[in-house]
């Protein structure tokens, strides 16, 4: 289900509350939203930039909103939606919804989630170069930047022993590195200032690869108390001063080890373990997590033996699915294998019944560890998760 406001029934997300609010949401400040803690993901399952507002109702209560420069600042949460105040807020009754390009023929309307679908990808500004040496250039360092925090207790890893170390997308294992690990500070990345619990990664402009994140902790930590390495598939280019991507949650390997056996019981933990996991999360042209997405996994064109489907809800505790159904996201569009064979895979998203896809994600997976990435409209040829201001068709 797709966090939109609702023209005749109960208002989603942000929308007006004079119909009720669905999705368990709450009419705070004249909006349907939800009172937050400015816990680091206390909003983020109800659009990827939603942040907790301090002191928004009259009581002083905080809620999760979006803050936004122009109309299609709006459009990661859903339609409907309009920049009022530089908060995002339901369209009065009788707008349009519709954004142009200033081109007739360009029109977009962003009411369908799906817009980009069949429309050529626009290009990617040149990577930016640098003279790092007499007769030398580098490409332009900028910054990526996502929520990495731990799975049990939420409390961010940036500046906890938390590493990013850069890795080709042609070597699964990351050896060696294309830059030795960097230590991720608690803080801002260069001059931007970074939301909390984010963590901020350098990363040159053009960089297309996988980011391995780890957690270093004291020589003497027993190996059920280390945290699982997570590899992170970008999905597209870097491009731009700052990118952003999907939310993070590491879980050290006891915990680990305890989810599995929650969410998937009579499995041997310790077998699907010692195979890799995989997660991905669905979206739609207007950046929103998608619902009701098949998502298929393959190793070279054969469905993977042994895997077993999930789905991830907001809680980020894996619900298991049945092996020989279809596996469908759900409203935080999420969704993943477990125990699945070391090496590269494919991982295909279809909208609903369709036969023909709208996404697909190759990925490494490696014993042990942690794959997860975004499988977006291929109109999309960045690695930023973000909505554009600019969502008008080239």
């Amino acid at each position: 289900m797709r966090a939109e406001p609702s023209v005749g029934g109960e208002s989603h997300f942000l929308g007006g509350c004079g119909q009720g609010c669905s999705d368990g949401l709450s009419c705070l400040a004249g909006v349907c939203s939800r009172a937050c803690s400015d816990a680091p993901l206390d909003c983020s399952d109800l659009a990827a930039s939603a942040s907790c507002r301090q002191g928004a109702t009259a009581s002083n209560q905080a809620l999760c909103d979006l803050e936004c420069v122009n109309d299609a600042s709006c459009a990661s949460v859903g339609v409907g939606l309009e920049c009022q105040g530089g908060f995002c807020r339901a369209v009065p009754r009788g707008s349009s919804g519709v954004l142009t390009s200033g081109d007739p023929g360009g029109a977009i309307d962003t009411r369908d989630p799906w817009w980009c679908l069949g429309k050529e990808p626009p290009a990617l500004p040149d990577v930016r170069l640098v003279s790092r040496a007499p007769g030398e250039l580098e490409s332009l360092t900028v910054g990526f930047v996502l929520p990495v925090v731990e799975w049990n207790t939420r409390t961010p890893l940036a500046g906890r022993g938390l590493t990013a170390t850069l890795c080709s997308s042609l070597d699964v294992s990351c050896s060696p590195p294309l830059a030795p690990p960097y230590l991720v500070a608690d803080g801002p990345l260069g001059m931007a200032q970074l939301p909390p619990g984010a963590a901020g990664v350098p990363v040159p402009e053009g960089f297309d690869g996988f980011i391995e994140f780890d957690v270093v902790t004291p020589p003497d930590t027993p190996a059920d108390q280390q945290f699982v390495p997570l590899a992170y598939v970008l999905g597209g280019a870097i491009s731009g001063d700052l990118s952003q991507g999907m939310p993070i949650l590491m879980l050290q390997r006891r915990v680990l080890t305890s989810v599995v056996e929650l969410s998937f019981p009579g499995t041997d933990a310790e077998l699907a373990l010692a195979r890799g996991i995989v997660e991905v999360g669905a979206y739609d042209c207007n950046g929103a997590a998608a619902s009701d997405v098949r998502v298929e996994l393959e190793i070279d064109g054969e469905s993977a033996p042994g895997a077993l489907p999930f789905l991830m809800p907001s809680s980020r505790i894996p619900i298991a699915q049945p092996v020989d159904q279809p596996l469908y996201t759900q409203y935080s569009g999420l969704a993943g294998y477990l125990s699945v064979p070391p090496g590269t895979v494919q991982l295909t998203a279809y909208r609903g019944g369709d036969t023909e896809p709208f996404g697909s994600l190759q990925m490494a997976v490696v014993a042990g560890q942690i794959s997860q990435g975004p499988i977006r409209p291929p109109y999309f040829r960045d690695a930023n998760l973000v909505p554009s201001n600019d969502v008008s068709a080239p």
